[in-house]
């Protein structure tokens, strides 16, 4: 009985992404790898739009760095298995730098010898 009451209590914890720094993926056709289509930082949820799951993000240029374009997100795009978050950016470039990076460049080796 206990184990139920601590899982109910994890699940109906409220997600919180403010402040989470991310990647997005798409699947590789060819290999079933995951490539990073976006890196970005999370706001905050939009509590005033009337609609609630909604996410205020923002995406990072792939070159500079620098803030490009602000998005929103629904949490259920969010949660899907196509975003890995973080808890600082230190985090996020560790990660791809040593996970994404290489997959990226296999795919545009592939890419070219096509």
């Amino acid at each position: 009985m206990e184990t139920k009451n601590r899982q109910n209590k994890l699940v109906s914890k409220e997600i919180n992404l403010a402040g989470k720094y991310f990647h997005s993926f798409l699947q590789d056709i060819e290999t079933g790898k995951k490539i990073v289509q976006w890196q970005g930082y999370i706001y905050g949820p939009i509590k005033d739009c009337g609609v609630g799951g909604y996410y205020l993000a923002t995406l990072f240029e792939w070159l500079s760095g620098y803030p490009s374009d602000t998005i929103i997100l629904h949490i259920s795009d969010l949660i899907n298995g196509n975003f890995s978050f973080y808890d600082s950016a230190e985090d996020m470039n560790d990660a791809y730098k040593h996970r994404f990076k290489l997959a990226i460049i296999e795919k545009a080796n592939r890419d070219a010898d096509q």
